[in-house]
């Protein structure tokens, strides 16, 4: 039976990477074909035993090949879907990451004891390294090949942290099928714990955990739309955590009662009781929580006009920071796990991938809020719901910041005319009536200094008239400054 799952196994990664390989995908479909002959070499030549030199050899050089059980699918994990890693310090990672495989091997080689124990006391057939040297290597090794399996899991969360769209459905059906690893770990750990090892257990879950990635892989790149993965993967994180929660406490249950009570009949009673008081509210809990990572905030609309309101708060507070406009459209497509949210004043173009709602204040329409939906993905009626009472309350602050931006501005262009108004009357008194003046008191000055009757009365008549002159400017300036009908200068001759 083993061996049987060892075959499917090995087939169906190489069928899925051929294929791959054959629509363009050549890296992946590569490493995918690759993860398929380890898979059969690997596994299905334990299944044979031999003495032979050739045998001990390769028995010896492939101690640390159990890396390549998992390597391939870590490597497809750091360049999917577009068959290149993130950037370059990621890729100087997988270089790493790459090399601790490689001293992994050297390590592993070169541990005669173990060697010893799988083959009856004999000698490796192959000098190599001194074992200090062999366990240093193997340690190292081992720890870097360990780092760039955990690193996958952070490159693929920032790969989705950064992702929109197709590259997100394409992240999210690889997230889907790596839930097979964990949730087989834990059904071979219950078959060898709880179940003495059952055959058709043991061979079922190696089966599922070698398939699971490969055919998952195989869908995102091909047939991502296939149906809606970010409901599969929400209704799998649910009822798996569930599953397993409730097992572990019917189990924990079940040993508290039997060690204080022991009774095992009373003891099932009470652990049954329990759970199913339990399973209900967990898996309210558990429901919302991943719906809510996965669709938004649509089963809590309270709770997403509050981070509507946060949001807009926060930012009103921060003069210099991000305007409240976009702090309430970032907040809207975070509530609703869109691809972006934004306010246009144009109906714009017919998209099925862009929702508009009307934004009204006091009756008055005066833009739309655009949602654009991610791919393979359509609003339900909660979400419309959703959309439309935060459309209401981002009305309000969306004009609000647009009538105080126009009073900014207005009150700018005041400033602006009583500064230039100022400006132009200074620039008038000074070149126009402080000459005049000055030029009436050196005329008074001549007139006073002139001994002559008639000269006298020449320079004073002089005088005057440029003093009538210098009314009438004075009186064009107040003209000016006023668009009231200025009061008459009474000019007393």
């Amino acid at each position: 039976m083993f061996f049987t799952a060892v075959v499917f196994a090995t087939v169906v990664p190489i069928t899925l990477g051929l294929l791959l390989v054959r629509r363009g995908q050549r890296r992946i479909g590569c490493l995918l074909v690759a993860h398929g002959l380890s898979v059969g070499l690997l596994l299905g030549g334990s299944e044979f035993t031999s003495t032979t030199t050739a045998a001990l050899v390769a028995d010896q050089l492939l101690a640390g090949g159990w890396v390549f059980l998992f390597l391939w699918l870590v490597l497809i994990a750091y360049v999917l879907p577009d068959g290149r890693p993130l950037s370059r310090r990621w890729l100087l990672w997988v270089r790493v990451g790459l090399a601790g495989a490689a001293l992994l091997l050297v390590g592993a080689a070169g541990d005669r004891s173990t060697f010893r124990q799988e083959h009856d006391g004999l000698a490796p057939p192959v000098a190599w390294l001194s074992p200090a040297v062999s366990a240093v290597l193997g340690t190292v090794g081992l720890l870097l090949v360990v780092l760039l399996f955990f690193g996958s899991a952070v490159a693929v969360r920032s790969r989705l942290k950064a992702s929109a769209g197709e590259t997100r459905l394409q992240l999210l059906w690889l997230v889907w099928g790596a839930l097979a690893v964990p949730l087989g770990l834990l059904l071979l750990w219950a078959n060898h714990f709880l179940l003495s090892d059952i055959p058709w257990i043991t061979a079922a879950a190696f089966t599922g955990v070698s398939t699971a990635l490969p055919a998952t892989i195989t869908i995102a790149i091909l047939r991502y739309r296939l149906f809606d993965i970010q409901l599969v993967l929400s209704r799998t994180l649910t009822y798996g955590v569930l599953v397993v929660g409730v097992v572990a406490l019917y189990a924990l249950l079940l040993l508290a009662v039997a060690r204080v009570g022991g009774n095992d009949t009373l003891g099932g009673l009470l652990t049954v009781a329990v759970v199913a008081v339990a399973v209900h509210p967990a898996y309210a809990w558990l429901g919302w929580r991943v719906e809510r990572w996965v669709y938004g905030y649509r089963s809590q609309p309270h709770q997403a006009l509050r981070l509507l309101a946060d949001r807009a708060d926060a930012a009103a507070s921060d003069t210099f920071g991000t305007p409240v406009t976009d702090a309430v459209t970032d907040a809207i497509a975070e509530a609703l796990r869109a691809d972006r949210a934004w306010v246009d004043t144009r109906p714009g173009d017919a998209d099925d991938r862009v929702v508009r709602t009307p934004l009204v204040h006091r009756g008055e329409s005066f833009g739309y809020l655009a949602v654009a939906v991610p791919h393979g993905r359509e609003l339900s009626s909660a979400d419309l719901a959703l959309l439309r009472d935060l459309a209401r309350y981002a009305a309000v602050l969306v004009r609000s910041e647009r009538q105080g931006q126009a009073l900014r501005e207005s009150r700018s262009r005041i400033v602006a005319g009583r500064e230039e108004e100022r400006r132009r009357l200074r620039r008038d008194l000074h070149d126009g009536v402080g000459p005049a003046l000055a030029a009436v008191v050196l005329k008074l000055n001549a007139a006073q200094s002139r001994a002559d009757v008639d000269a006298r009365a020449a320079l004073l008549a002089e005088a005057r008239e440029e003093v009538k002159d210098a009314i009438a400017e004075v009186r064009r300036l107040v003209d000016d400054l006023s668009p009231d009908p200025p009061m008459s200068l009474v000019v007393i001759a």
